[in-house]
């Protein structure tokens, strides 16, 4: 047709498909991300009610068949010592144990308590508050206390282990690690400067950034980190010598940081024996002289909260990519650690 479009250009237009004036292109709905956010509260709700309620049936359980009848209570310190709760899926939890510790303590029918260590160790703080729990219940009460060592007993593991009257490791327990670290400080400076960027910190003193991965270490600030590992690591020694009935010329060479094997720390004095954990059982048993129940007690997550699962459910995955190189970086601050490279 002579002086006017053809229809198909003209049907296929935008004001052919959308007439002027015609009702506005919809807007997308919120709901469905409202309706998953509500699913994930749901889901995490129910978790935490789950957890919960198994956790408050295995407390039932356990308070109504220790009740009345002489027991061993089995206690479980596994994974890095810390007073964070944020460990409570690695299945450490420091208050647990000490309030555990304090129950077992006060109650009649307990008869002795037997420590499953599976730990490299921690935080200096947790290792000597746990440390200091286990002695008092000795003193406390006169009942034998028991350690078992499974894969590893080392360092804040062996902290804790000292106070038992018996030490028994699983031959294939690493123990020992006798030593305080503050971990690995890693210098980006010349890294930083290679690409030319520089950085700036503002302090109040000369040391008050001291052990900043963006600057070198001075020898200054070197000499006041060595003096605080150097007391604390005294700290160990009187410790292990105390519990341990060893003598301060004695220990200190076997205390160089170095790791045993079970039979190797047996021979050092380090430990008793070379055993498994029915061995260890029944060697308490024996001393205590009278037949009694065997109850576990360890760490549950109902403290666990609602905004952490949460935020494992809904994060990424580069999130957690990252968190899991994060893992892999040496501890920081003052630990009794031991993990394959210190």
């Amino acid at each position: 047709m002579t002086g006017s479009q053809p229809y198909y250009q003209n049907y296929s237009s935008p004001q052919a498909m959308r007439p002027q004036g015609g009702p506005p292109a919809k807007k997308r709905s919120a709901w469905p991300w409202v309706i998953l956010l509500l699913v994930l509260f749901g889901l995490a709700a129910l978790i935490i009610w789950a957890v919960r309620t198994g956790n408050e049936q295995l407390a039932a359980e356990q308070e109504a068949a220790a009740y009345g009848e002489p027991y061993i209570a089995v206690l479980y310190a596994e994974g890095t010592m810390t007073v964070s709760e944020d460990s409570l899926f690695e299945g450490y939890s420091h208050q647990y144990l000490l309030d555990t510790i304090a129950e077992l303590a006060a109650d009649e029918w307990n008869r002795g308590l037997l420590l499953y260590i599976d730990s490299p160790g921690g935080e200096v703080i947790a290792a000597s508050e746990l440390g200091e729990s286990l002695a008092q219940y000795k003193a406390q009460t006169g009942r034998p206390l028991y350690a078992y060592g499974y894969s590893y007993a080392a360092s804040g593991g062996y902290w804790i282990a000292a106070p038992a009257d018996q030490i028994y490791l699983n031959r294939y327990c690493v123990t020992g690690s006798i030593g305080v670290t503050y971990g690995t400080m890693i210098d980006i400076s010349g890294l930083l400067e290679r690409y030319g960027i520089t950085t700036s910190t503002i302090t109040s003193g000369a040391q008050k950034s001291m052990g900043s991965s963006f600057e070198p270490m001075s020898e200054e600030t070197r000499a006041i980190f060595q003096s605080i590992i150097d007391e604390y690591y005294g700290y160990f020694l009187d410790w292990v010598c105390e519990q341990r009935g060893m003598t301060r010329e004695t220990l200190q060479p076997l205390a160089d940081g170095r790791i045993y094997t079970a039979s190797q720390a047996v021979a050092n004095g380090l430990a008793d024996a070379v055993g498994t954990e029915e061995d260890c059982l029944a060697a308490l048993q024996q001393e205590i002289g009278e037949d009694c129940a065997v109850y576990d007690y360890y760490p549950t997550v109902e403290e666990e909260s609602l905004f952490t699962l949460l935020r494992y459910l809904t994060g990424s995955t580069e999130s957690r990519e990252l968190e899991s190189l994060l893992s892999l970086l040496p501890p920081s601050g003052v630990l009794a650690y031991y993990d394959g490279s210190y």
